[in-house]
């Protein structure tokens, strides 16, 4: 029986009235899922010719769309002189990589930030909007959509542009992150991968990534998926893994006089010998496997985080202290990323360090390789990272009770001590990290509850904010649904934002972050190195850790 074919392109060799009616038909885009499998379902053949020219167009399209809107947040990023979290270097240095499409082993020049700053400039005068005012590029901003053949997309439907390129059969699928109230952008090339009941996908190529996508952010977390950024990865391995063998060799004064580098290059030194790594040259050869177990660790932290986030902890818990980091890197952002390294075996997922105790049963070499990576990308003390260093402090407080004398890993006392029932065993890192999460975020909502406001010169109430911030969401159409955490998080972000705008009392939470800080570092110090340790070194735990590596001989430099 012949086929009758499905038009996709007609004879004056534009899309057919048939094709676009089917794009734009929701109940069949989301029922057949693709286009192969709504013609299976209705015995129509697809020319695919014309199914690739029409993903290349509506690739192309959406290229160029991602590239303006990314140019027109740069060119408004150096008006105001605003650069969000990531500061001007970072933002600078991530997108003109992306924009001269340069190898993460490339390293920059300054002859490439000339060449950015040409291409930037021709295509603003291009858009005509070389000299327009930051006024004017924030409303075009704020206001800008996508265009899919004769379909028009805003913020607000994003998901559906996605739902229509996987109709289609593409592999490229538009990202949006919020970040302190700052929006990214990625337009990449995506492989999908199913972990339990979690869909994990791979950006192979990042083809635009808006300036504030910087590379200091590996992953990216949404309520049932999670993105790994490859090239982050591949760039962290040419940045900090492949200079460590010249740095060996040439011995610069910094290992002599640095207890910090020492301590970080030595961890590293034994990373390469139990990998059997002797040379940049053999670093190169084995990249595959680093970058893969880098993913790994990387994919079961953020898993940790849906665990404890979603499925452990009551969903307004994490939302609320989440949205404390527009104070930066504090205390409950800390514990939060620490509950995702020690989350407990869940529904067939676990955090990344009861991850590396499954492994250790059949691979105990990379188990151990891998967890000694992990206390390096966690080694924040020979950065200028001033602000994860509580979070450093904590998490090695943690991971060094499981080193053995002779540096073999402890993996059954940890994958016994970050079970789901330790969550209700008194006196376990665990319990106390969750039941401090519990109580500071019911502070903080009773903060800003019981707080007084006042907007231009009257006084308002928590409520008529909140209804505000609803009317806003509907507006964009943001789904408002109190079960969804993307909901609770974008919801309690923007409280605490007004909180810290309108409250009579704006430093409140920012004073009770303060407080809680040295009351949770101290008593992670006592649970983990002990009271008679903690009072030895005056409760200071970097200097408690320095010893403790150099007496584990774990140094570049003796």
């Amino acid at each position: 029986m012949k086929l009758k074919p499905l038009q996709i392109i007609n004879k004056e060799n534009n899309y057919s009235s048939e094709f676009l009616e089917l794009i734009s038909n929701k109940a069949a885009v989301n029922k057949s899922h693709t286009i192969s499998t709504y013609c299976k379902k209705n015995s129509l053949q697809i020319n695919n010719e014309h199914l690739k020219k029409a993903i290349d167009d509506v690739e192309t399209t959406l290229f160029n769309d991602c590239l303006k809107f990314s140019i027109l947040q740069f060119q408004l990023c150096v008006l105001t002189n605003d650069f969000s979290l990531g500061g001007e270097y970072q933002v600078k240095v991530s997108f003109c990589r992306n924009i001269l499409n340069l190898n993460p082993s490339k390293p920059l020049e300054s002859n490439h930030l000339d060449e950015f700053e040409t291409f930037i400039n021709k295509k603003l005068q291009d858009y005509d909007l070389l000299n327009a005012s930051a006024q004017s590029i924030k409303q075009i901003l704020e206001n800008y959509t996508f265009k899919s053949f004769d379909q028009t997309f805003n913020f607000g439907k994003i998901e559906k542009l996605n739902t229509l390129l996987f109709f289609l059969n593409s592999s490229k699928r538009l990202i949006l992150t919020t970040k302190g109230g700052y929006l990214s952008l990625y337009f990449a090339s995506i492989k999908y991968k199913k972990i339990g009941s979690y869909e994990v996908g791979f950006m192979e190529k990042e083809l635009v990534r808006s300036p504030l996508c910087i590379m200091a952010l590996a992953a990216l977390s949404f309520e049932r998926q999670i993105y790994i950024r490859k090239e982050v990865i591949t760039s962290i391995l040419y940045q900090k893994w492949m200079p460590h063998f010249d740095i060996l060799d040439n011995k610069p004064w910094s290992l002599q006089y640095s207890r910090e580098r020492n301590i970080s290059e030595g961890i590293k030194s034994y990373i390469f010998q139990l990998r059997q790594i002797d040379s940049t040259e053999a670093l190169e050869i084995n990249k595959k496997s680093f970058v893969k177990d880098s993913s790994e660790t990387i994919i079961y932290h953020e898993l940790g985080h849906v665990i404890f986030n979603q499925d452990i902890l009551d969903i307004t818990i994490g939302s609320t202290l989440e949205a404390t980091k527009m104070y930066t890197h504090n205390i409950f952002i800390s514990i939060l990323e620490i509950l995702a390294d020690i989350a407990p075996k869940k529904e067939k997922i676990q955090g990344p360090l009861v991850n590396l105790a499954k492994i250790a049963k059949k691979d105990l070499n990379r188990a151990t390789s891998m967890f000694y990576m992990y206390i390096s990308d966690v080694w924040f003390y020979d950065t200028d990272d001033q602000y994860m260093y509580d979070y450093a402090d904590l998490i090695l407080l943690i991971l060094t009770q499981y080193i053995n004398k002779d540096l073999s890993v402890d993996f059954k006392k940890m994958d016994s001590d970050f079970s789901i029932n330790s969550i209700n065993i008194k006196h376990t890192i665990i319990a106390y990290l969750s039941s401090q999460c519990a109580e500071a975020a019911l502070e903080i909502k009773r903060k800003i509850k019981s707080a007084d406001y006042e907007i231009g010169g009257s006084n308002a109430d928590i409520r008529a904010i909140e209804n505000y911030i609803n009317d806003q969401f509907k507006k964009s159409g943001t789904i408002i649904d109190s079960t969804s955490y993307t909901y609770n998080a974008s919801l309690w972000r923007l409280l605490v934002h007004y909180a810290s705008l309108y409250s009579k009392t704006p430093n409140m939470i920012k004073d009770y972050i303060e407080i809680k800080r040295n009351e949770v570092l101290d008593e992670v110090f006592r649970l983990t190195a002990g009271v008679e340790n903690a009072e030895k070194y005056g409760y200071n735990a970097k200097e408690y850790l320095l010893d403790l590596f150099e007496a584990l001989n774990l140094k570049a430099l003796n």
